[in-house]
């Protein structure tokens, strides 16, 4: 699992110290790094999931399971929902300019 925190590390740490950057701020930096968080604690949630033995705690895999889908899968849509609004407000936005 530190493994897993470092890999996920590096890029957070990058995307965070470049966020006020020309190149980072037309990408939103703080909704990549709220995505990369949700793909962090995702990996980290599957690989506890996967490292319990079902037959001896049947509830806490199930828990775990569920936690999964709703906080991190979710979180992760929810992201990606958020940079595609986004998108589509700045061309709406463009095009209303250029029918003006």
């Amino acid at each position: 699992m530190i493994v897993l925190v470092i890999v996920y590390s590096i890029p957070l740490v990058k995307v965070y110290k470049r966020r006020n950057t020309a190149e980072m701020t037309p990408r939103s930096p703080k909704l990549i790094l709220m995505y990369l968080g949700y793909l962090m604690l995702d990996s980290l949630m599957n690989t506890i999931l996967f490292s319990i033995n079902p037959a001896q705690k049947t509830a806490l895999v199930c828990f775990i399971g569920v936690f999964c889908t709703v906080i991190c899968q979710f979180g992760i849509m929810t992201t990606v929902f958020l940079r595609m609004y986004r998108i589509y407000a700045v061309f709406s936005a463009y095009e209303l300019y250029l029918t003006l």
